[in-house]
């Protein structure tokens, strides 16, 4: 009955591990830019979350509510409160 749900839970677990595993690697290929991440893979990515978000659905017609999308900081700022 849930077996879709849990499938894309998995996947989207998988890819943010993925995400976080690799970030200091993207960070350095797309500092300043959101990454889509799918199947452990950067499928897009731009400076513009809406024109990731655009071709992502309208042209490679995937479902974005459950894909790892995440903005790579161009910073690092550490705050101490």
């Amino acid at each position: 009955m849930y077996e879709n749900e849990i499938k894309k839970l998995r996947q989207f677990n998988e890819d943010l591990r993925w995400f976080q595993d690799n970030y200091q690697d993207l960070k350095k290929r797309f500092r300043g830019e959101y990454v889509a991440i799918l199947h452990s893979k950067v499928i897009d990515h731009d400076k513009d979350l809406h024109k990731v978000l655009k071709r992502l659905r309208e042209e490679k017609s995937l479902d974005t509510s459950s894909m790892v999308i995440e903005f790579i900081n161009p910073e690092h700022k550490v705050f101490v409160l």
